[in-house]
């Protein structure tokens, strides 16, 4: 499932504020004790609110951060798994009487499993003060595997693996609609003269896929005409957009401004929000934009020698652990847990000239694996809740409408990816008080029958 990283900024009334109660596990303590995992591979240091960044000789990487100042004896424990940024404190649950714990690393393959049995059966044994036993009740929060625990919050998980995900796009288009929409009433036309601008770029590549000169030439006028393979100069190019509805939109800029105003403002680009824009017009905006987007990146031209590294993809043969690929996780987890690369364009190509050793005879085979193992939507656990953001693309591959007995599946309306773990303090998305208020209502009731009883 989707693994999200945001603070845990829930309801005063069931979530307690307390920044200075976190501690982490002493490197002393882990000594003597078994490791939890051997294959944690975390992405950066714990930050505990109140502590700053602690060195890793106090939090090594990986190691488990606790919040207790509420927790009594026989509550829940609320299993926070992040990866993708430092973690916080957010709020904790002060009438549930509950521990909140939560890890930092990814999980690939298998070791998702592994890596979560292994780290609850062993929790105990490191904090023997909280009296910890079979009885207690785990609540994993963002990622989960239902199955090692009592109940999940399953914020924004995918679950359906399809070779095309085509719904990428179109999710996209969705949400910048929205978006552009309420922030400058013009989301049809941007979207529009957006959708054109890439396909005429798309025409222009394909024209002169068998003309190398020409094709050079028109790589050339976006500063890309060292980048061969075509895929790598088309998500530079046109990928970005994505951005604006992965997170929140604030969160995706180019420069000082966000993508959103970039694109749709108006202002720095007319012709994407132009409705009479000549075809010429809309591919000079977009030769501008990523030229503009390049020199952010110190390019001085199209000839300057950082261009083909920097933006190029890189073939991997050596995929263990001790090799390049441990700087690396996405490509890993792509090839061993997923056996191909994850892209929203439709086609096969820049997967095989970008990563031969996942794409040898792996694409298909590997997916219809991974789909029957863990069993894609039909997954016959109870107490589940699906949360999806309605304009977050990966909702389509998420329970975000049926669920099964005894699990319960909200769409947040207006919302992105993991919009709901920041709970309803958060002024995105833009909707209602009445509305916030009645789907909040329905979190903290579904966790109150569920752990309370």
């Amino acid at each position: 499932m989707a693994i999200c990283t945001q603070s845990l900024l829930f309801d005063a009334s069931h979530f307690s504020p307390d920044g200075n109660a976190a501690t982490t596990v002493s490197a002393a303590s882990v000594a003597v004790k078994q490791q939890l995992t051997p294959h944690l591979r975390p992405l950066n240091i714990v930050d505990a609110i109140g502590q700053g960044n602690l060195p890793a000789a106090i939090a090594p990487p990986g190691l488990p951060t606790k919040q207790d100042a509420y927790y009594k004896p026989g509550g829940p424990i609320f299993f926070f798994i992040a990866g993708e940024s430092q973690a916080d404190d957010g709020f904790m649950t002060g009438g549930a009487g509950s521990l909140l714990s939560w890890l930092m690393p990814r999980y690939n393959g298998m070791a998702s499993v592994e890596d979560m049995a292994e780290f609850i059966s062993n929790f105990p044994s490191l904090f023997p003060q909280y009296k910890i036993n079979a009885a207690t009740r785990w609540i994993a929060i963002g990622g989960s595997y239902p199955e090692l625990v009592y109940a999940a919050h399953a914020s924004s998980a995918p679950v359906n693996l399809v070779e095309d995900f085509w719904q990428y796009s179109y999710a996209v288009d969705q949400g910048m609609t929205f978006e552009s929409n309420m922030r400058f009433g013009n989301g049809n036309a941007c979207m529009t003269g957006w959708t054109r601008a890439v396909k005429l770029f798309d025409d222009a590549i394909t024209a002169n896929l068998n003309n190398p000169a020409g094709l050079k030439a028109f790589k050339s006028k976006f500063w890309l005409s060292q980048v061969e393979n075509v895929g790598d100069v088309a998500s530079f190019v046109t990928s970005f957009m994505g951005g604006g509805v992965q997170y929140f939109e604030t969160a995706s800029t180019i420069g000082d401004k966000t993508t959103l105003e970039t694109v749709c403002g108006g202002k720095l680009y007319p012709a994407f929000t132009k409705p009479k824009a000549t075809d010429a017009e809309l591919l000079t905006a977009l030769q501008d934009l990523t030229i503009y987007r390049m020199k952010l990146y110190g390019v001085k031209g199209d000839s300057d020698p950082i261009v083909g590294p920097w933006f190029s993809t890189t073939p991997i043969t050596d995929w263990s652990l001790t090799g390049p690929t441990f700087q690396s996780l996405w490509p890993y987890q792509s090839c061993n847990q997923f056996g191909y690369f994850q892209v929203g364009q439709h086609g096969k190509g820049s997967l095989i000239e970008g990563w031969p050793y996942c794409s040898e005879g792996k694409y298909s085979r590997a997916g219809t694996k991974e789909q029957t193992y863990w069993g894609g939507l039909n997954i016959e656990q109870d107490k589940i809740l699906w949360v999806n953001g309605q304009y977050d693309p990966w909702h389509w591959l998420s329970n975000y409408n049926v669920a099964y007995d005894g699990q319960e599946s909200m769409l947040y309306a207006n919302a992105t990816h993991c919009n709901d773990l920041w709970g309803p303090t958060t002024r995105w998305p833009a909707v209602s008080p009445s509305y916030s208020k009645t789907f909040w209502d329905k979190i903290f009731a579904t966790y109150d029958k569920w752990i309370l009883g």
